[in-house]
């Protein structure tokens, strides 16, 4: 176990007033981000995020071992609707991190495994997210930024599948930046020529 998370060892009030000799893995985990080299704002969401889906957990009367995916998803959903609008997404990716932070230290059950989608474009992406993991070395952030581009380019171009990628022309790249640019301006998107 990790000497960051032993030395954070906290007894746990439920709200039910029962105590539980649980480790308190928010300070590891925060440790873990730090060392990862975020900057101090995303360490703070971070930690900040990890510290509700904890609370939340203790009030739920949870311990790490009990978190199977039902109960994790309820407990994040709670979490995810309190967010903002513009911070969802994010929230669910920040307490999906956590999550994997108690599953390597904390003794929560492994996800179930999801059925594999073998889609041509869910294979690029594995191959692409493959790509920007190990050949590129991107950290897990910039990787999760990266493929919501790959999804969100490939569906303004094709739609939900994959279409011949060989049709792609820098000038439907330029034209997608263009687009995102102008939409975070808040100005008009122009219509796509087909």
């Amino acid at each position: 176990m990790n000497e960051k998370l032993m030395k954070n060892n906290a007894t746990s009030q439920c709200s039910t007033g029962i105590e539980h000799d649980i480790v308190d893995p928010v300070a590891g985990f925060g440790t873990l981000i730090e060392a990862e080299g975020y900057g101090h704002n995303s360490q703070l969401q971070y930690s900040a995020t990890a510290r509700k889906f904890w609370s939340a957990m203790i009030a739920a009367d949870l311990k790490p071992i009990d978190l199977s995916d039902d109960q994790m998803e309820q407990v994040a959903t709670q979490l995810v609707n309190k967010a903002s609008a513009k911070d969802r997404q994010h929230c669910r990716f920040r307490i999906n991190r956590f999550r994997d932070y108690l599953i390597q230290n904390a003794n929560t059950p492994a996800r179930s495994v999801p059925k594999l989608d073998m889609s041509p474009r869910a294979c690029l992406k594995r191959e692409y997210d493959t790509y920007l993991r190990i050949q590129r070395g991107l950290s897990v952030n910039t990787i999760y930024h990266c493929l919501r581009f790959f999804d969100r380019f490939l569906t303004s171009k094709f739609g939900e599948g994959l279409g011949d990628l060989d049709a792609i022309s820098p000038t439907d790249v330029t034209g997608f930046i263009l687009e995102i640019r102008k939409a975070k301006n808040g100005l008009p998107l122009l219509p796509r020529a087909e």
